[in-house]
C-alpha cells in the first residue's frame, strides 16, 4: 500500500489539531516527498485552504475555535471541496457514523497507526479520482458517505 501512496497521492495534507505531538506523527507517517501541514484552529486551516486548497483535510474531532462539523460546513462552498477525515481519540461507532452520514469521509483513531493512516489515505484518493472523472463528464458530486 505504501508505494502506491507514496506514486499517486497529492503532495500536501492539511491536518487541523492543537496537539503538536499528533502533527509530529502525522508527518513520521508520510512518505516523502508528500508532507502533512499543520494548523490548530479552523480559522487556520480556512485561510490556509484559501492560499493553498487541499484535497484531503485531516482535522480533530474538537478544535480550540470549533469543531470538525463547523470546518465541514465551512468547506461545503467551495466548487470542490476537499475530503474531510474526522481524528479522535474517541473514535466510536457514534462519531463514525455521524461523520459518514453528514458527509465526511473517514474517521481515524488516534494514536495514529501508520497502515491505517496510509490506507484511508489511498482510499480517499481513489475517492477523489472518481469524483474527478464524474466532473469531467457532467456528472455531479456525491456526498462521500454514498459513494461506498
Amino acid at each position: 500500500m505504501q508505494n502506491i501512496f507514496r506514486d499517486s497521492f497529492p503532495g500536501t495534507v492539511l491536518f487541523v489539531s492543537p496537539i503538536s505531538q499528533d502533527q509530529a506523527a502525522l508527518r513520521r507517517i508520510l512518505p516523502p516527498p508528500h508532507s502533512a501541514i499543520g494548523v490548530a484552529t479552523c480559522r487556520q486551516a480556512l485561510e490556509h485552504l484559501d492560499r493553498s486548497p487541499a484535497a484531503v483535510v485531516l482535522c480533530d474531532s474538537d478544535l480550540p475555535d470549533g469543531s470538525w462539523l463547523d470546518l465541514f460546513h465551512s468547506l461545503a462552498s467551495a466548487d470542490d471541496p476537499p475530503l474531510l477525515i474526522v481524528t479522535s481519540r474517541l473514535a466510536d461507532d457514534r462519531l463514525w457514523a455521524e461523520v459518514l452520514n453528514l458527509g465526511g469521509f473517514d474517521v481515524i483513531a488516534k494514536p495514529f497507526d501508520k497502515r491505517e493512516v496510509l490506507h484511508v489515505l489511498e482510499t480517499a484518493r481513489i475517492h477523489k479520482q472518481r469524483l474527478a472523472r464524474t466532473r469531467e463528464f457532467g456528472g455531479s458530486q456525491q456526498p462521500a458517505a454514498a459513494a461506498g
